[in-house]
């Protein structure tokens, strides 16, 4: 596909997390299809990475920023944050302290950036230092989507990544075609209650809504 100018992607999906949580090889793995097995110290910079991603209920790819800002430093993770529509908190579940620190990171979040818990290294079950039910307690908690993945085997990547895409708002993806997805026709149906085109459950509150495009 077409290399896309980042000046032109309004979705913005950031990763975050400790150190060697593997917020970089998850996003490789998403996006390249690939992992290393070796860590970088350069790894611990802000990274930027452009792909674009089939939504199933668009129907159509998507083009989306993923920004990886995996570090210690919880003031730079933040400041990453601050224009996100999506927002990943991912810990190493064999590590300990990487999980502290997620849970600092998910007290300190915009709450209109929508956030997912990731517990990876799950390849690593035999070493694990935080449990299951320990990260569901915290995803419920923030009220945020939880999911355990491993880069290194690709469990679960490909699903971690559709629910980030998938919770963006459609009036922040842009279609491959150029055009915006919240562009919708006069016939879309529109949630009144989430001003989506989504699946709301609220089936007595739908109502058709004329959008129009205003750049």
């Amino acid at each position: 596909m077409a290399a896309v100018s980042n000046d032109e992607l309004p979705a913005r999906i950031v990763l975050m997390g400790g150190g060697r949580v593997g917020t970089t090889s998850l996003i490789r793995r998403f996006s390249m299809g690939m992992y290393v097995d070796t860590y970088r110290p350069e790894q611990a910079k802000v990274m930027r990475h452009t792909k674009y991603v089939y939504l199933q209920r668009l129907r159509d790819h998507v083009i989306v920023q993923f920004w990886d800002c995996e570090g210690e430093d919880i003031r730079t993770s933040l400041m990453c944050a601050q224009k996100a529509h999506a927002v990943a908190v991912v810990y190493d579940i064999t590590n300990r302290a990487s999980f502290e620190f997620a849970q600092k990171l998910l007290d300190h979040i915009n709450p209109r950036a929508t956030a997912v818990l990731i517990a990876n290294k799950l390849d690593q079950e035999e070493n694990r230092k935080v449990s299951t039910k320990e990260g569901k307690i915290l995803a419920k908690i923030h009220r945020v989507e939880y999911i355990e993945t491993t880069a290194r085997e690709d469990r679960n990547v490909q699903e971690a990544f559709q629910i980030l895409v998938s919770s963006v708002p459609d009036d922040y993806l842009l279609l491959k075609n150029g055009r915006m997805a919240g562009q919708y026709s006069p016939s879309t149906k529109i949630c009144s209650c989430c001003h989506k085109n989504l699946n709301c459950t609220n089936k007595d509150d739908v109502r058709r809504k004329e959008r129009y495009n205003s750049h």
